[in-house]
């Protein structure tokens, strides 16, 4: 038995245009959508992290970030 290979190509003058605008005013519609969502999960990691240092500040007595408190620095708060 043989097994028959087709491939289809689109014949331009076939294409459905208005099905093809709508389908891209989707696509950016969506990319648009997914940036700000971007946006918004880079805005928020940033106030975490601002967030994180400033308690780290709180919990940490001026002058005793030795070698040894480095690798503690960059736990969790929550960890210690």
């Amino acid at each position: 038995m043989t097994a028959a290979a087709f491939t289809f190509t689109p014949d331009a003058d076939f294409v459905d245009r208005a099905l093809d605008a709508e389908l891209r005013r989707d696509s950016e519609s969506v990319d648009r959508k997914l940036r700000t969502m971007l946006a918004a999960l880079d805005d928020s990691l940033a106030g975490i992290s601002d967030a994180r240092e400033e308690l780290h500040t709180l919990y940490t007595a001026p002058g005793t970030d030795t070698a040894g408190d480095v690798s503690a620095h960059d736990q969790d708060i929550a960890t210690h």
